[in-house]
């Protein structure tokens, strides 16, 4: 038996009541829009981020409780993107450490191509 008559009794008996037919379409899709007048910032890819803040040599660190009621669910003020193209918005409340903000800066910078695209962190 061949692959094709394999694939046809697979499909045949695991859709028994239903017909498929294979078409060919051609799409009429738009171009997207020219951002010829871009203004990049000087900096395109996103800064590193301390895994300590760093503090003023006469100040010493607060000492304060991870206070869960700051976790309180979706953010009522910063809740819209800037340039309105892409971002990643949280839908709970949670924590993020220092590893997943690195983890985000480093797959963003991996992904993105600097000649024609630029990177904006924000958050609170």
């Amino acid at each position: 038996m061949s692959v094709v008559q394999i694939t046809h009794k697979l499909f045949a008996s695991r859709f028994s009541g239903i017909q498929y037919v294979q078409i060919a379409t051609l799409k009429n899709l738009t171009p997207p829009p020219k951002y010829g007048k871009t203004e990049y910032p000087e900096r395109r890819k996103l800064r590193f981020f301390d895994k300590v803040p760093q503090l003023p040599p006469d100040r010493r660190p607060m000492k304060m409780m991870r206070d869960i009621g700051l976790m309180r669910g979706p953010e009522d003020v910063h809740n819209k993107l800037q340039y309105g193209e892409y971002g990643i918005q949280a839908l709970q409340g949670g924590r993020l450490r220092w590893g997943h903000l690195e983890m985000i800066r480093l797959t963003i910078g991996r992904k993105m191509d600097d000649s024609r695209m630029f990177a904006q962190c924000h958050e609170d």
